[in-house]
C-alpha cells in the first residue's frame, strides 16, 4: 500500500489487474493483483473477508506457516510475515465496489453497507 503514483499510473496498474484473469498466480506481485487472483479462482472468498485473507496467506506466503503432522500451523513468528488482513479486506472492497468485480452475494453487500454505516454514525458522535 505503500506505492506512489500518477493518476495515470493508477489506471494503467488497475488495466493491468484486470488482466490478471487472462494470467497466472505467479505473475501477481502486488498485493491487490493477489487479492484479485484469490478472489477470482475462490469464489467463496468474495463474501468472507477473513477466508480471503485465510486463502491468500496460504497461496502466497507459504512460507509463514510451519508443517506440523499434515497440518500447516501459523505461528506468530510466521503471522508477522504476512500482509494485514485490514489491507487485504480494502483492496476487496476496492475491487468489488469501485471496480465491480468478483462482486459478493447480494445479502453480504448488503450487511456490509449497513456495517459502513453504522460504523460512520458511531463515529460521527
Amino acid at each position: 500500500m505503500g506505492e506512489n503514483y500518477s493518476q495515470n499510473s493508477i489506471s494503467e496498474k488497475e488495466e493491468n489487474i484486470l488482466n490478471v484473469q487472462d494470467s497466472g498466480k505467479e505473475v501477481c506481485r502486488s498485493l491487490k493483483s493477489r487479492v484479485e487472483w484469490v478472489l477470482k479462482i475462490y469464489p467463496e472468498s468474495r463474501n468472507d473477508d477473513r477466508l480471503l485473507a485465510w486463502l491468500l496467506w496460504k497461496d502466497y506466503y507459504p512460507e509463514a506457516f510451519e508443517k506440523k503432522g499434515v497440518e500447516d500451523v501459523l505461528t506468530l513468528e510466521g503471522f508477522k510475515k504476512l500482509p494485514k488482513s485490514y489491507d487485504i479486506q480494502r483492496y476487496r472492497a476496492h475491487i468489488q465496489n469501485k471496480l465491480g468485480r468478483y462482486r459478493s452475494c447480494d445479502v453480504v453487500q448488503s450487511f456490509r453497507d449497513t456495517q459502513q454505516q453504522d460504523w460512520h454514525d458511531e463515529m460521527q458522535k
